[in-house]
């Protein structure tokens, strides 16, 4: 139950913490285990506050030896950490940095074994164009999970894209990580409309005692199923997609469905017929591009005709008299 610092937490909270969970204690006897942990654990500390100590651990203290972090798994934690690292910001993944170390510890010890380079037998490589991931606030990051978790309200101020930085209170209903970037999602003071915000706009957070506001039946699954995050061209609209693809092209499609309806028929010259229901959205339609002339889109014939808006874009923009 005690953080790491810069959090910190009284031996009140921890005796209101414990009988919660069912441990019987006093206040005192609290007080003089911790003292007494802090022989065998240096790490463990106090700022001395006369009227009310916080306990915390050091910043920088190292993971305690525990027998379950064998060679697979400290593989395992070395993996999630490199691949958390290309798509995460540094205040994210510095979270981790008591695992990394422990698990450095661990493969180190291993000269003999084959997890011990365990560097030169992997690599994680991203589908598409890797983003820098954006800067976020050590401070934000810490204080909206933990109001997350804890289901309080939040105060902060949050730069939305092109206006002017403003004050807003946050009721935290759960974070979406997407590519690069990290989004909270949350509803504004007693509104129940749901929003997401971009955590790296956010400048400044402060921490509420306030049970956060939420609205009924609300489901985070749902909330990203209904497509908020898909840059709907029309909202709660979806296209049934007839598509064309060349032979190389198409069959992944075979394994990674565009959707739960999808069916695929090979032709005899060995294309791909795809057929799916999916959501009107920007992404469909930049996915589609990505491909160049390697897909036909033959249906709906409202996509078509964009397309060949597009098409004639590039031509008279490549296009060299």
């Amino acid at each position: 139950m005690v953080p790491r610092a810069p959090q910190k937490i009284s031996t009140s909270t921890l005796l209101e913490n414990l009988k919660s969970e069912g441990f019987e204690a006093s206040q005192r006897t609290i007080q003089r285990d911790l003292k007494d942990l802090t022989i065998d654990f240096p790490d463990l500390r106090s700022d001395e506050n006369k009227d009310i100590a916080g306990w915390f651990w050091a910043e920088k203290a190292e993971l305690l030896s525990i027998p379950a972090i064998d060679p697979p798994v400290a593989f395992t934690l070395k993996l999630a950490d490199t691949f958390l690292s290309k798509l995460m910001p540094p205040a994210i993944t510095d979270l981790l940095d008591p695992f990394r170390k422990a698990s450095d510890s661990i493969l180190g010890k291993l000269d003999r074994s084959h997890l011990s380079k365990w560097k030169d037998k992997v690599q994680i490589l991203p589908r598409t164009q890797q983003l820098i991931p954006a800067e976020i606030a050590p401070d934000v990051i810490r204080m909206v999970y933990t109001a997350l978790l804890e289901g309080k309200q939040f105060s902060g101020r949050y730069t939305r894209r092109g206006d002017d930085e403003a004050n807003y209170l946050f009721n935290p209903l759960g974070i979406v990580y997407r590519e690069s970037v990290i989004y909270l999602v949350a509803t504004l003071w007693d509104y129940e409309d749901i929003r997401h915000f971009a955590l790296h706009r956010f400048t400044e957070v402060q921490a509420l005692d306030t049970p956060r506001k939420r609205p009924k039946g609300f489901r985070l699954s749902d909330y990203v199923k209904g497509g908020d995050f898909d840059i709907r061209v029309v909202k709660h609209k979806t296209l049934k997609l007839k598509l064309l693809f060349e032979a190389k092209t198409g069959d992944h499609l075979l394994e990674t469905p565009l959707s739960q309806d999808q069916t695929v028929t090979i032709k005899k010259d060995g294309r791909y017929q795809v057929r799916a229901t999916v959501n009107d959205s920007l992404q469909i339609r930049w996915w589609l591009l990505g491909f160049g002339d390697n897909v036909d889109v033959q249906q709906p014939k409202s996509l078509r005709d964009e397309f060949v808006q597009i098409s004639k874009n590039l031509y008279g923009i490549y296009h060299e008299e």
